[in-house]
């Protein structure tokens, strides 16, 4: 009997899942269980290597891991998972309202990409943007470097997220603080 971990999936939860996850190749290993492995690491932050026994080898995890990277799945499974909770809240299923923010973080020694100075925060490393509707649910994601301004980041944030994201379709309003000095123009 494996060892049941807070990050391991109820049989709902699963289903839900499911046929999201596209897989051609034929595993040993139940999908259910190489999830899980992925929601253990990540919620744990410990490194491959370390997955503990109970779960597939870590090269098959993080093959796994890998492809689902590449091929969006992941972005796909979070914004299904954003319109069913939507819906069990009693809103609608795609978002009419957005949020936009940005935080400046020290660079770490691994990282020699999108690195600059945010002269106002006075912190040399990136910037990461986020947009979330009003329940919290996570939109899109980006970085860039700490010198790039708010404005002009957004912009260039907004077109990307726009046309790769489903979820942003119905979308009408977005507050963003006023250091995003250029007006996001929605549709």
């Amino acid at each position: 009997m494996q060892q049941p971990y807070s990050s391991d999936l109820t049989a709902s939860q699963w289903q839900g899942i499911e046929n999201l996850i596209c897989v051609k190749r034929k595993s040993i290993w139940p999908l259910q269980r190489i999830v899980e492995a992925i929601f253990y690491l990540t919620k744990n932050g410990i490194i491959w290597r370390d997955l503990p026994e109970g779960f597939p080898p870590w090269q098959t995890v993080y093959w796994y891991f890998r492809k689902w990277s590449k091929n969006d799945t992941w972005v796909l499974m979070a914004n299904e998972l954003t319109m069913l909770h939507r819906v069990k809240v009693d809103k609608k299923p795609l978002p009419t309202v957005a949020l936009i923010d940005s935080q400046s973080v020290k660079n770490s020694a691994t990282a020699t990409e999108h690195i600059g100075f945010d002269g106002g925060k006075r912190i040399k490393g990136r910037k990461r943007f986020m947009m979330v509707d009003t329940l919290g649910h996570l939109l899109w994601t980006d970085l860039r470097a700490a010198n790039v301004a708010d404005g002009k980041a957004g912009v260039l944030f907004w077109e990307q997220a726009e046309h790769l994201n489903r979820l942003l379709d119905d979308l009408l309003l977005m507050y963003a603080d006023s250091t995003f000095e250029v007006i996001l123009r929605i549709n």
